[in-house]
């Protein structure tokens, strides 16, 4: 396997952890340079702000997330690899082979 599937498969692995995450990770991509609160993506992604928090936090704490000084909102990370690893799992989801994979990944990291 090569440097950059193995990157891929660890940004995954600790980022892509459930289908909440899933769902913040492609709004980022659709939004790249909002600030974002929990209201706003659950009201834009048809969900509840409770069933997204545990996921942003994790997304926080990953780094992909960065918290608003107000404590109110996130914004994307300004790191170019994570940018990068967003936009890479964004591009494999919007592919029918690759969103299978990425899909069955967490399929199979839940199942653990």
């Amino acid at each position: 396997m090569d440097e950059s599937r193995e990157a891929f498969l660890a940004f995954i692995d600790s980022c892509v952890t459930s289908f909440e995450a899933w769902d913040i990770l492609a709004y980022l991509a659709a939004h790249p340079q909002a600030t974002l609160s929990l209201d706003r993506m659950a009201a834009d992604l048809g969900r509840r702000p409770e069933d997204l928090a545990a996921a942003a936090a994790l997304l926080e704490v990953r780094g992909v997330l960065v918290g608003e000084p107000d404590g109110v909102g996130w914004r994307l990370t300004e790191s170019a690899e994570l940018r990068a690893d967003v936009d890479a799992f964004n591009t494999a989801i919007a592919n029918n082979k690759d969103r299978l994979f990425v899909l069955t990944r967490l399929l199979e990291n839940l199942s653990r």
